[in-house]
């Protein structure tokens, strides 16, 4: 039953990958985002120092 699972969400998670391929222009901005914000995030310490170039 585990091994079942297993391969069901193996195959979700192809399905998400193509899908993410699909609308990849939409999926990169928003991705390349969050991690833009999670290392500000990260980096909150040295936030004073931080300037967008």
């Amino acid at each position: 039953m585990e091994n079942h699972h297993h391969t069901k969400n193996k195959i979700a998670n192809t399905l998400n990958a193509e899908l993410f391929l699909k609308n990849d222009p939409l999926n990169l901005k928003s991705w390349s985002l969050g991690l833009r914000f999670l290392w500000i995030f990260k980096n909150k310490e040295s936030l004073e120092n931080f300037t967008i170039p």
